[in-house]
């Protein structure tokens, strides 16, 4: 005696939990109806020692329950109901993994800020290898920074362009943020005036000869910095919180910031 169940009946079961032998021994007896341990075996094609077990799993979960009479019986609880009740089980366990979790946090948290009112920056490098992803890197401390961003770019690069392609540098300098940007150009004399729509005094942009080896690298705040690895390329990316290496990258800026041209 065998009953078709299809693949994506049992895949759903046991995506909620179930396993496979539970999932295949529900879904018999909940078509067939009522039935004892040699039939369900038989429907479901599951061994006869091992259905008794499944049979206890079910029972707890709810999804069959035990006829009494003068042969042991099971039936299964509706599909709809039996599903619903699954749902609402594993509700309430992810409500409670949530719970824990929290507690983990503020738990973590508190021994973390807990020594004696004072927790140093830990110091940090990370490298990304990937354009969005450091894009939105260097918006996000842009966005954040209060002071001032000091930037070199390998490009050709004229103020408006520059506004256009790093809508970032135009947005921390219309908040009045300072920011310094040094550029390389083949042809200086052609830069165009800057947009009035930036003021002036919170940006500058000065321009190297082309054969001046220049790498990608932005300073914020003089606390973060990232840095290109390659000369030519902007990945991959180092980002660090190291005051050693900012202010090694601080002085090579303040240098080039002196030889480039206005």
């Amino acid at each position: 005696m065998s009953i078709i169940i299809e693949d994506i009946q049992i895949e759903t079961l046991k995506n909620v939990g179930l396993s496979l032998v539970q999932a295949k021994v529900y879904l018999n007896l909940a078509k067939f109806g009522t039935a004892n341990i040699k039939t369900i075996a038989s429907m479901a094609s599951v061994a006869r020692q091992d259905t008794y077990r499944i049979m206890a799993s079910l029972e707890k979960m709810g999804l069959v329950e035990r006829v009494i009479s003068r042969t042991t019986m099971f039936t299964a609880t509706p599909i709809r109901e039996g599903l619903n009740r699954i749902l609402e089980n594993k509700k309430r366990e992810y409500f409670e993994a949530e719970k824990q979790v929290e507690t983990v946090f503020e738990h973590f948290y508190e021994k973390t800020n807990n020594t004696n009112g004072v927790q140093e920056e830990e110091v940090r490098f990370t490298i990304t290898s990937e354009l969005s992803l450091l894009f939105d890197t260097h918006a996000k401390l842009s966005d954040n920074s209060s002071e001032n961003i000091d930037t070199t770019l390998p490009l050709n690069l004229q103020k408006k362009t520059l506004f256009q392609h790093f809508k970032y540098i135009k947005r921390a300098v219309k908040r009045g943020i300072k920011v310094r940007v040094i550029a390389q150009l083949s042809e200086p004399k052609k830069v165009s005036g800057l947009p009035d729509i930036v003021p002036t005094e919170s940006f500058q942009l000065r321009h190297l000869p082309r054969s001046t080896k220049l790498f990608g690298m932005h300073i914020f705040d003089q606390k973060e910095i990232t840095l290109a690895v390659s000369e030519t390329k902007p990945l991959p990316s180092l980002w660090t919180n190291s005051p050693h290496v900012v202010q090694l990258a601080t002085v090579y800026f303040e240098n080039l910031w002196k030889e480039a041209q206005k």
